[in-house]
């Protein structure tokens, strides 16, 4: 043989031996500087690691460690060398930490922090340091103490009396997906947690084949916990989908499969299918807002298939899946042109088991039906093909009629072989009873086998635990409450507004001018009016006018504290009046949050005025907070000023207040 050749096949055999490497990754104690080829020389971020990856090689991810990080990669494998992504029980994480020193006071506890986060399907939200969600608001102006709420231009919360943002130790999601695939294949994932992300969990676009993912999480994220898209083909063989807005939904004329997983206690829907071709076994659905199974036709021929084809209208078939309905909603629901076969199934409350709405076509054996209001609801022009199924107790919907199953079975001729008989079944839902007759044999109607409860990622090797969440800086107290003076024999404290302003806090509604820019207002004490001493509180704001051709200016006391036991039965103070016509309201905001508001009032006078309200004779409308009817100290006071028909000029609105005085009970 000629040396050459013998060179050139030597080289050949030599590149065919090199074996597939591991890329280690250790956020704890790795570094990017090394090569990251051992635990020992371990890279520290998985951005810079997935740059090493070629076909066939994996991914190693620290035990159980937290990555706040997301998941993308640069290349694909192929069907010989797939490229695996070994998590090994770790946890990617979409959290960032909220700057405690950038917040913007608004106001009535309401606190601003701008942020570019949420734009398209993202659905960023806040949560606390202890990773807990903060309950969701609808609008900054109507949020309530303690919820929060993610926008175009930042976040927002809204703070109990005494209470700031840097108290919360507050993360938002502010990554937008976990695992992120676009056009790649042939990839392995398992063992891998992914939570607190704005999108998905795992996101998958574009044109895939050849992914399976194994034991894998996906919880907390603020839309899907699992999506595919346009033409992906993916296998999920063990995966826990739990507390997203969507546990799985794929769409178009995408392709997946899925064995042994759980989906749980999502905001929506449990399971949602669009069109594709969609296989579902061995899994248990349950308690999920809305309808727990939702399967509709999509549209695929943007990705260049004829309209009207079979991947538009969908394939989906489930088998051994057991689906817990809530009880205002249908546990599963077939849409229009949607072609559904379903066996060894149970469907368990829900206020329908099944509904099979026009245009869909579901194809139903050896399956259990038992819900709260009605088994199943056949709508008009609807296909229905059933056998050998048990239900219970036995009401079915023909068009809008309900019927018994001997009636259902005279109309439409099917449900042969169908019985009416209580599930039996243990907390593991392995299913003892009853008896259908189906293929010519006795079996057991309903699921033979489901997922395996719990499931949960581990490491390679052995389970490890996630690591807990990075520890924060404690935060600072908040400023202390003001002791009210000496109350005087008849129980009155004063403040006279002569060397201390305890009343000096300005908030508006809207929060800013039209152009983002804030209003100019002083809450300061002046010699220019006074009612008893050389001086007094003077609120000026200039009012510009806006697209709501209205303001409301807040002016909020100081935290005040009174003795335990005491009692707050009077306010009262002199207000110098501009003739403005503008309403005003007072309030209490308590420290549980809880608002104490009092009766309105119009500024229609120019000069000196006393205004008092007595909370015995004029009882205050109680609203929020913790409702237990009590002004709970410390409190602060509130008068609301309203302005409407700002003109085009803008208003200038300038009072003066003096002699803020409480008459408490039981000083």
């Amino acid at each position: 043989m000629p040396k050459t050749i013998f060179l050139a096949l030597f080289a050949l055999l030599a590149s065919l031996a090199v074996a597939a490497k591991t890329v280690y990754v250790d956020c704890q104690n790795g570094q990017d500087s090394q090569d990251g080829l051992t635990a020992a020389s371990a890279k520290k971020t998985i951005a810079v690691a997935v740059r090493l990856l070629e076909p066939g090689d994996t991914l190693s991810l620290a035990a159980g460690q937290m990555f706040y990080e997301s998941i993308a990669l640069p290349i694909n494998g192929t069907p010989a060398k797939p490229i695996t992504i070994e998590g090994n029980g770790a946890v990617i994480s979409g959290l960032q930490a909220v700057p405690e020193d950038q917040w913007q006071d608004k106001g009535d506890g309401l606190f601003f922090q701008p942020a570019k986060i949420k734009h398209g399907a993202l659905a960023p939200y806040l949560v606390d340091r202890d990773s807990r969600p903060l309950p969701h608001g609808s609008k900054p102006d109507t949020m309530q103490p303690g919820q929060a709420l993610c926008t175009t231009d930042g976040m927002y919360i809204r703070c109990e009396p005494g209470r700031s943002p840097a108290d919360f130790g507050l993360h938002v999601t502010g990554r937008a997906s976990g695992v992120v695939l676009s056009n790649r294949s042939y990839i392995t994932v398992r063992n891998l947690v992914a939570e607190y992300f704005s999108n998905d969990g795992f996101n998958i676009h574009g044109y895939c084949r050849g992914l399976f993912f194994e034991n894998i999480t996906s919880r907390y994220n603020g839309d899907d916990g699992f999506s595919i898209h346009e033409d992906v083909a993916a296998m999920v063989r063990g995966g826990h989908f739990h507390d997203n807005n969507y546990g799985i939904q794929d769409v178009t004329a995408s392709r997946s499969w899925y064995q042994g997983v759980l989906v749980e206690n999502n905001r929506r829907i449990g399971v949602n299918f669009h069109g594709g071709a969609r296989s579902l076994e061995d899994a248990v659905v349950r308690n999920n807002c809305e309808s727990q199974v939702h399967i509709q036709s999509g549209k695929a021929h943007g990705l260049g298939y004829t309209p009207g084809n079979p991947m538009e209208e969908g394939l989906f078939f489930f088998k051994n899946v057991v689906v817990i309905g809530s009880p205002d909603t249908p546990a599963f629901i077939v849409d229009d042109k949607s072609k559904v076969v379903v066996s060894n199934c149970a469907f368990l409350g829900g206020n329908t088991g099944v509904l099979v709405r026009k245009n869909g076509e579901l194809h139903l054996h050896a399956s259990i039906v038992a819900a709260a209001g009605r088994e199943v609801q056949v709508m008009p022009t609807a296909k229905y093909v059933a056998s050998a199924n048990a239900f219970h107790p036995g009401r079915f919907v023909l068009d809008t009629d309900t019927i018994s199953l001997t009636q259902f079975q005279e109309a439409t001729g099917q449900e042969q072989d169908s019985v009416v008989a209580a599930p039996v079944y243990d907390d593991t839902y392995r299913f003892t009873a009853p008896n259908v007759r189906f293929l010519g044999q006795d079996v057991v109607a309903g699921p033979d086998r489901t997922a395996v409860l719990p499931l949960a990622p581990i490491a390679a090797d052995k389970q490890v635990a996630a690591s807990a969440p990075p520890k924060l800086i404690a935060p600072p107290k908040p400023p202390q409450p003001i002791a009210l003076p000496t109350p005087s024999a008849d129980g009155w404290v004063a403040f006279d507004f002569e060397n201390s302003n305890p009343w000096n806090l300005i908030y508006y509604a809207p929060l800013t001018r039209d152009d983002g820019k804030p209003l100019d207002g002083t809450a300061e004490l002046s010699t220019e009016q006074a009612v008893s001493g050389q001086s007094s509180l003077r609120l000026h704001v200039e009012l510009p006018p806006n697209a709501h051709n209205r303001w409301t200016v807040k002016l909020f006391s100081q935290r005040l504290n009174i003795a335990a036991g005491a009692k707050v039965v009077c306010v009262r103070f002199n207000m110098f009046g501009d003739n403005s016509h503008a309403s005003f309201i007072p309030r209490f905001r308590d420290a549980k949050g809880e608002l104490f508001w009092g009766k309105s009032g119009t500024i229609d006078w120019q000069g000196w005025r006393l205004l008092e309200w007595d909370l015995t004779a004029v009882p205050p409308t109680i609203r929020g907070g913790d409702k237990n009817q009590t002004l709970d100290a410390p409190f602060q006071f509130i008068v609301d000023f309203r302005h409407h028909n700002i003109p085009s000029t803008g208003r200038i609105f300038t009072v003066f207040i003096d002699d803020l005085q409480f008459k408490l009970e039981n000083p």
